[in-house]
């Protein structure tokens, strides 16, 4: 369940990450 937990949180935080950079393409 924990490993479970941590994939989750890693897509999540990829996501986040391409929607920050999405959102300021010019860094």
């Amino acid at each position: 369940a924990d490993l479970f937990t941590k994939v989750l949180d890693e897509k999540r935080f990829n996501f986040l990450l391409e929607k920050i950079g999405m959102s300021c393409p010019e860094s």
